[in-house]
């Protein structure tokens, strides 16, 4: 006898794509009071971050999500939140590491981006980064890389927003492209000391990024 389907079973793959959706959500509302009065367009990018963080690459470590979905937020809309400095501790101490490297993402002056000091201060700091500002910060260059070349990894189905930066030659685009690649390899031969990551979710994540550089 043949054995019957289950047709009322979701696939396996949109149930896990309900869950983190649901993840987000919650993880929206509960940072909601710390965001600020003004909707932020960069936060499309830290929400298309957090969910490709979950649902492509099932990085559900609650720091590394926090961190990443925070990271484009003003720290004025949060620093001095009493509510946010007792739950969310940790999550402010990798926030204030990454605040240096941010305006990788958004500096449209390539001149100023690719300055000597520029390029000193940002270098120094990248060995510094623990493993959670790590994480969001590869995380981040990713998509920043996604948005610049218009191409995800195979097999992503997330909805990713426009480049922040937009106007840009093709030449431009690379030179963004392969900087961003040289962060991320810094960071990723450093998060290889970090015990208590799971380090083929990470190198996937940087095997996709050097993809999407090559093939640009």
């Amino acid at each position: 006898m043949t054995e019957q389907k289950n047709s009322s079973s979701p696939p396996l793959g949109k149930t896990r794509s309900k869950t983190d959706l649901h993840s987000l959500q919650m993880i929206q509302e509960q940072m909601s009071h710390f965001l600020g009065e003004k909707k932020n367009p960069l936060m499309d990018i830290s929400d298309a971050t957090t969910m490709m963080l979950m649902s492509h690459y099932n990085i559900q470590d609650q720091d590394i999500i926090n961190t990443t979905y925070m990271s484009m937020v003003e720290p004025e809309n949060y620093n001095r939140k009493t509510s946010f400095n007792k739950n969310y501790g940790s999550t402010k101490t990798s926030l204030k590491e990454i605040q240096p490297f941010k305006m990788i993402f958004t500096e449209d002056d390539i001149t100023k981006m690719f300055s000597k000091d520029n390029i000193m201060a940002l270098f120094s700091n990248l060995e510094k980064l623990d493993m959670v500002p790590n994480v969001a910060l590869q995380s981040l260059i990713l998509v920043s890389a996604i948005t610049l070349a218009k191409k995800k990894p195979e097999g992503m189905k997330i909805k990713m927003p426009g480049a922040p930066i937009q106007g840009l030659d093709r030449m431009e685009v690379k030179k963004r492209l392969s900087f961003l690649l040289t962060i991320s390899q810094v960071l990723f031969h450093k998060s290889k000391a970090f015990d208590q990551l799971d380090g083929k979710k990470v190198s996937k994540m940087q095997k996709d990024l050097v993809k999407i550089v090559g093939e640009y």
